[in-house]
Formats: structure tokens, sequence, C-alpha cells
């Protein structure tokens, strides 16, 4: 079974397509057809610069996780022997300390689908029942550009 014609899916790629599609069109006359690879270049600065205050909480997440290692591994030490007691200690510390195991996953988890999604852009030729024209497009080659379905190995 293809999981991305689950329907939810399918609009989140289609819907996906469209905006890349619409970047691709408005940078044509600036990119020319490298347009749909400058689209995807855009694209991924803007996730990126949005992602930004992410970054900066999961910078400090990691910074947290590297002072409070030794009082970790001292925990660990003291108590190796009492799981639930280790457990509870660990998870004492961090509330004290007001942070958690998972901060700083944000970042990955928000970021992920996104990579996702434009990853199967230019893996699938056809997108909720339409050919995918960003697969028709060549960056940096000689060849005329291939058509979808036309049988040509790349």
């Amino acid at each position: 079974m293809d999981l991305l014609s689950f329907p939810p899916l399918a609009a989140i790629l289609d819907a996906a397509y469209a905006l890349l599609m619409g970047l691709a069109d408005l940078l044509h006359p600036l990119a020319g057809s490298a347009s749909a690879a400058l689209a995807v270049v855009v694209l991924t600065l803007l996730v990126r610069t949005i992602l930004i205050p992410a970054g900066i909480a999961q910078a400090k997440a990691e910074q947290t996780r590297a002072r409070l290692a030794p009082k970790l591994q001292a925990l660990q030490r003291r108590y190796k022997n009492d799981r639930e007691r280790m457990s509870r200690e660990t998870m004492k510390l961090y509330a004290d300390e007001k942070t958690s195991p998972l901060a700083g996953c944000a970042p990955v988890l928000i970021q992920a689908p996104i990579v996702g999604v434009v990853y199967a852009l230019f893996l699938y030729p056809v997108i909720a029942g339409h050919p995918n024209a960003l697969l028709t497009d060549q960056l940096l080659s000689l060849d005329p550009p291939m058509k979808v379905g036309d049988g040509r190995a790349s």
C-alpha cells in the first residue's frame, strides 16, 4: 500500500506541490529552467529561518544537558541498584533546573515532516492524479527536459 495515497497525506502532498510550483512560477523569470531548484532552495531557507527560535532553544537545551551531565552521573552511581529512586531523583533534578530530558527535540520533530514532504515531491511521478512537473525540469543539463512517463532512464 502506498502511504501517500491516504487522502489526508495526499492532500498535504498536493498542497505542498501547489505551493512549490507557485513559487517556481514566481521565480521562473529570474531563474528560467532552474526555477524549481531555486524554489526548493528558497523553501529550505524559509523553513530554516522559521526554525531559528527552535534551534536556539535546542542549543540552550544542549548546554543544560552538558551542565547537568556530571550531576546525572553522580545520581546514576549513587542509585545504581535502585532504578525507581534513580528515576525519581533524575526527574526531580530536571524539575529543579526547570528543564526536561526531551528539551530540544522540537526542531527535529517539526522539520522531519517538512523534509519528508519535500522529498516525496521529487519521488512520485504522479501527485494527486496529475503529472509531477517538478520532475520534468533539468538542472545543468545539455539534454532536453524529460517528460513524465517517456520511459527514458535518468
